[in-house]
């Protein structure tokens, strides 16, 4: 066989390989890509939390005001009724005052139960909203998480089918002693045994190439590695 043949298997070997590599990343990846989304819901459901907790206080507080409005309408009552009971002029003076200052309470808590009325107003359409928000966000995060899933599944039946592709390519090679080479520099480059380069510089480090060991190299007539990281520099055009 053909050195430049056995370049264009090598060449397919690696793309094959940086498929099976991708997709095995992906098993690693796609489970921290999913806690990371798990702790977004978790955020924007503490988020939801403090509106709602908002809502709940303003509520809260214009019960209680409104409690305490009854019992001074109650209290007004009885002191109007109370002033014609009094037998001494004192007593009706201070029953007058109490009267005038229970209702002038009455009068600050109107005034506080209508503010909170518009505030609780303003807290329900917050929450509505952060509640839209919130809901929309979560579908959004969830259908990603089933992507992330299937792509995993997914990616297990891929793996299998690529390690197939490789096991036919590798049987075309026909040159043991290349391939355990491929894989041994593969193993110590991170799964990059090949080099496609298109000018004189070596893609997997960067290195320059002499002008005339790329003139060889774009030939395809021999086998060369990189002097610096020791990768098979491979012509991307080659024929």
């Amino acid at each position: 066989m053909e050195i430049r043949e056995k370049l264009k298997i090598l060449k397919e070997l690696q793309e094959v390989d940086d498929e099976i590599m991708r997709l095995k990343n992906l098993n690693k990846e796609n489970p921290l890509k999913i806690e990371e989304l798990d702790n977004r819901i978790a955020e924007f459901e503490e988020e939801l939390a403090q509106e709602k907790s908002k809502l709940e206080n303003v509520n809260a507080r214009r019960l209680k005001t409104d409690k305490m409005l009854n019992e001074k309408k109650a209290l007004l009552e009885q002191l109007k009724k109370k002033q014609f009971e009094v037998k001494t002029n004192e007593q009706y003076q201070l029953i007058q005052k109490d009267i005038k200052e229970t209702a002038r309470l009455i009068n600050d808590l109107e005034n506080e139960l209508l503010d909170l009325m518009v505030e609780r107003e303003k807290e329900e359409k917050e929450y509505r909203k952060k509640e839209e928000e919130f809901n929309r966000k979560k579908k959004e995060i969830e259908e990603e998480k089933e992507r992330l899933r299937k792509e995993m599944e997914e990616s297990s039946e891929k793996i299998i089918i690529k390690e197939d592709e490789k096991k036919r390519i590798s049987a075309r090679l026909r040159d043991e002693a290349l391939l355990n080479k491929y894989e041994r520099i593969r193993a110590s480059r991170g799964g990059k045994a090949v080099a496609i380069i298109e000018e004189a510089v070596c893609t997997g480090c960067y290195s320059t190439i002499p002008p005339q060991i790329f003139v060889e190299i774009k030939r395809g007539d021999k086998i060369f590695t990189c002097d610096v990281c020791g990768r098979i520099l491979i012509y991307k055009y080659i024929e």
